[in-house]
């Protein structure tokens, strides 16, 4: 995700490198580091218009569009679309994000439903165009990310097996998005979990465009949501207020805006102010249409504090409804950890066997402040080689393998 992402490995037969007598005392085991810098995302939107799509949950999927669009960094993402129903078709080959932007939100702008559902057709075109785009002479180890973004709200009338397993095999990831009820939910998480994707359910039609948006970008570019907030008739529509936390090396705000006067508005009718009531330059970017607008909000190295976007009144009435995500990434955070040895009753160490519970002591640094709201994930690798990620959480809750909130 273009950060330095610093990875304790703990080695010995048993994969840990604990010095076991002082960790009963309480002290940190030592621990080696390993820089990744895995840049650059080939990201393919693989995009479901069939005809059950007609109406709101096409425009809320245009809508998430345009959030990745404009959500991913120019200098590491490369972008593609792909439409299926019963055929699919590529609006935009993949390109350098920043070559294809405007092209690439018209291409989603002039798509209309209608047709059948064949995943496994839209799959093999996506798939196919990812390996043409291959360079031969770079090894697969050293390519960058790739992954293929599929939202559909139906089942596949073509068998998606194969074609999965020829993907997966290739090392490219699937992440899914279920919209609605009636999908195959286990085929969807199926593919996300075999393949390393994520997997992302959005109930109606007003939530999948904010699940789409914040998830891939969270995802291929290592933002964390900090938090979502509204705005009210009760509340002043013309200032929106943007929370810059401490430790945030780059911010990003996603924005919803719908029954908004859109006749004769345009994105440079938007302000930006810093904390101190000063107007920013080339901070948004956004699509408006149809009475709606879909902004984002990026900063980079800024101070800490409360920036305002500013609507303009004329565009806003008593109907104007807000929604926004606060994302912030920070390269300058690192997360210490260890595994509890596993101590028999005679105090000898013994290796963790499938189902005792491993218990893992984690805790964050920041060189900026308070660690708050981020996201801590596992990388496991089975007994068989494969690999699987699992969010560590503090909540409290048994299900997800916590015992005790806040410690």
């Amino acid at each position: 995700s273009c950060q330095t992402t610093a990875a304790g490995v703990f080695r010995n037969r048993w994969g840990f490198d604990v010095n076991f007598s002082s960790a009963r005392s309480g002290a940190l085991p030592s621990t080696s580091y390993k820089e990744f810098d895995d840049c650059h995302n080939i990201a393919v939107l693989l995009m479901d218009k069939s005809g059950s799509m007609d109406g709101g949950l096409l425009d809320s999927v245009k809508r998430a569009a345009y959030a990745v669009i404009d959500g991913l960094d120019d200098e590491n993402s490369s972008l593609g679309i792909i439409w299926f129903d019963t055929q699919a078709r590529t609006g935009v080959t993949i390109s350098e994000l920043k070559n294809v932007r405007v092209a690439a939100k018209n291409a989603v702008a002039s798509v209309e439903a209608g047709g059948g559902t064949r995943i496994a057709a839209g799959l093999g075109v996506a798939h196919e165009a990812i390996r043409r785009l291959r360079d031969p002479n770079v090894a697969p180890e050293d390519r960058g990310r790739e992954v293929i973004i599929l939202m559909t709200d139906g089942q596949s009338s073509d068998d998606t097996t194969a074609i999965t397993n020829a993907i997966i095999e290739d090392g490219v990831q699937i992440t899914t998005v279920a919209l609605g009820d009636s999908v195959d939910h286990d085929v969807l998480f199926g593919m996300a979990a075999r393949s390393g994707g994520d997997f992302f359910q959005a109930v109606g039609d007003e939530d999948a465009a904010f699940i789409v948006g914040q998830g891939i970008v969270q995802d291929l570019e290592g933002f964390v949501v900090v938090d979502n907030k509204t705005l009210t008739n009760e509340d002043d529509l013309t200032r929106i207020p943007l929370e810059v936390r401490n430790y945030s090396d780059k911010f990003q705000a996603q924005i919803q805006i719908k029954e908004l006067n859109t006749s004769n508005l345009s994105l440079e009718d938007f302000q930006l102010e810093d904390p101190n009531g000063q107007a920013l330059q080339d901070s948004i970017l956004g699509t408006l249409r149809d009475g709606e607008a879909t902004l984002v909000v990026k900063l980079m190295g800024a101070q800490t504090g409360t920036y305002t976007l500013v609507v303009p009144s004329s565009a806003v009435s008593s109907s104007t409804q807000i929604e926004w995500a606060e994302l912030a990434q920070s390269n300058r955070l690192l997360v210490e950890s260890f595994i509890v040895p596993n101590l028999d009753e005679n105090g000898l160490v013994q290796p963790y066997r499938f189902p005792d519970p491993v218990a893992i002591t984690a805790y964050g640094i920041s060189e900026l402040g308070v660690i708050q709201g981020m996201k801590v994930e596992a990388f496991v690798t089975r007994p068989d080689g494969s690999e699987v990620i699992l969010p560590l959480l503090d909540n409290g809750n048994r299900f997800n393998g916590d015992e005790i909130r806040g410690d």
